[in-house]
């Protein structure tokens, strides 16, 4: 579960509230990227290896 992120400046003056939705949708689209990277040096070996 992620919670809600404040982003301050160097003043301590609240800039950016990152909502718990935006977090999770960025977490679970940076998590797809890193699969599908993970996913295609295999397949492509399997590939190769059948041929």
């Amino acid at each position: 579960m992620l919670h809600e992120v404040r982003i301050f400046d160097a003043n301590y003056h609240l800039k950016k509230v990152v909502s718990t939705k935006e977090l999770s949708r960025r977490h679970w689209m940076g998590f797809e990227k890193s699969e599908a990277q993970n996913v295609l040096p295999q397949v492509k070996k399997k590939k190769f290896q059948n041929n």
